[in-house]
């Protein structure tokens, strides 16, 4: 797994961007920002049943995160690559999660933007949402389950 500056190192090579590391840093992290009507469903959701994060993201942008929205505690646990040594769509990482939290696969539903991490899900036995949009999500996830 990498680290928020190997990444920006990375980029910056690339794309052959003019901006400095630091630059891109303090664009990302004001663009970062929960959708609030998603966290206050997200909380009723976990009111009724378990919630865990399964989360590519790099330890940097998840601590900035956490301190600036204090979200976190909505799940049971969270599961961060970057203390596995595994990512999405690796099917291992997935089966952590499972192993670890005695979860049926196909009493789950995996949510994610990305539609091949979704059907690795799938693959599992776990049923799948591709989030797109709010809308298109409050719709689907209604059809499943009954709050």
């Amino acid at each position: 797994m990498i680290k928020e500056d190997e990444y920006w190192d990375y980029f910056i090579r690339e794309s052959k961007t003019n901006l400095k590391r630091s630059d891109l840093k303090k664009i990302v992290r004001e663009m970062i920002i929960p959708n609030g009507s998603m966290l206050v469903y997200t909380r009723k959701l976990g009111r009724h049943f378990r919630l865990f994060i399964l989360s590519n993201h790099v330890r940097e942008w998840i601590d900035f995160l956490e301190r600036k929205y204090k979200f976190m505690n909505i799940f049971e646990k969270t599961y961060f690559s970057f203390n596995y040594g595994v990512s999405k769509p690796d099917l291992s990482f997935y089966q952590i999660l499972l192993d670890e939290n005695n979860l049926d696969p196909q009493e789950c539903i995996f949510i994610d933007d990305s539609e091949k991490n979704v059907k690795k899900a799938q693959g599992l036995g776990m049923n799948g949402i591709v989030f797109k949009d709010e809308n298109s999500f409050l719709k689907e996830i209604g059809m499943r389950v009954d709050l």
